[in-house]
């Protein structure tokens, strides 16, 4: 039960006037705030003060401010807002929704027929990989909850992409659009990788492999590396997602031997050492088999899959 417990204990969180939904608001502060690399705790949301960073435009975060806005909303609209109300602390235009409260609450059968503020939007699904900062938070908890898949030592989410930002879906939200998750995936690949307008391909010499680097300031370039249309010029089949932004890929020659896996997984080892990107855009420093027509298979160099076994 944990923080979100129904306890009368006064050492546990208060609701700040929330009832049976405290639970699910407290749960996206604490996952919202890990795509930031703030590690909510108990005390802090207690106490509805939250430090920030100083990268942050503003020195703390208010929480009992927000949970007045958020109580105003819809429970599907609380997560927006609380990315919303993120983005501004952080010097973001602030885009969260504006409610004006009822005087008083609406009959249960008015509720039920009203229309959600926020229509998801086919055109705007997209296809994102995460790495397990968010991951390990959210996804592995409710996997059949939430539209998502473990893919390697990622998840593949269905996103829909907003002004800024990015909203997580649910197979629900899919439901409503008429959409099974396979589908989804596919037009959310296929509509993130035309959202990639440019690409820089640079090719690395490894002994015993043909290997590039792709790289792309768009947020979408893992749909665009599991579309047909992925870039490069080798037939990878080694590649590992390190951030939103780079993929490596390898294609091992006839001479390629272990010392050719311990170069690619020291060259990735040193890239995402040196990016410089978001905590929520790292996916990953882990090597994946993967060749075409096939699911990857994660490896380490003490784990090698099957086809890689000679290279013990």
């Amino acid at each position: 039960m944990g923080w979100f417990s129904r306890s009368k204990d006064p050492s546990k969180p208060p609701r700040w006037g929330f009832t049976d939904e405290w639970e699910p608001f407290a749960s996206d502060l604490v996952a919202i705030a890990a795509e930031w690399e703030l590690a909510l705790t108990p005390t802090q949301i207690e106490t509805g003060r939250v430090e920030l960073p100083e990268r942050a435009a503003y020195d703390y975060w208010d929480l009992k401010v927000l949970a007045g806005r958020c109580r105003d909303l819809e429970p599907h609209q609380r997560a927006e807002a609380v990315r919303a109300d993120l983005l501004e602390m952080f010097g973001h235009p602030a885009t969260r929704p504006t409610v004006e409260p009822l005087d008083e609450a609406a009959p249960q059968e008015a509720r039920d027929a009203n229309v959600p503020l926020h229509q998801i939007d086919r055109t705007a699904l997209r296809a994102q990989l995460f790495g397990d900062l968010l991951g390990n938070a959210v996804f592995s908890k409710d996997p059949n909850r939430i539209a998502c898949r473990r893919l390697g030592t990622a998840w593949l989410v269905m996103v829909e992409e907003l002004l800024g930002t990015e909203q997580t879906l649910t197979r629900a939200d899919l439901a409503k659009l008429g959409l099974d998750l396979d589908t989804a995936f596919e037009l959310g690949i296929a509509q993130g990788a035309a959202r990639v307008t440019e690409v820089e391909i640079t090719k690395v010499s490894i002994p015993g492999a043909k290997v590039e680097l792709i790289v792309a300031n768009d947020f979408f370039l893992s749909a665009l590396m599991l579309s047909p249309k992925a870039p490069g010029s080798i037939a990878a089949d080694i590649k590992c997602a390190i951030t939103w932004h780079h993929w490596m890929i390898a294609e091992l020659e006839p001479t390629a031997d272990r010392a050719t896996l311990e170069a690619l997984q020291a060259l990735v080892d040193q890239i995402a050492a040196g990016v410089k990107v978001a905590a929520l855009e790292g996916i990953g420093t882990s090597l994946w088999f993967w060749p075409p027509d096939s699911e990857p298979t994660p490896f380490t160099l003490d784990t090698l899959p099957a086809p890689l076994a000679r290279f013990t």
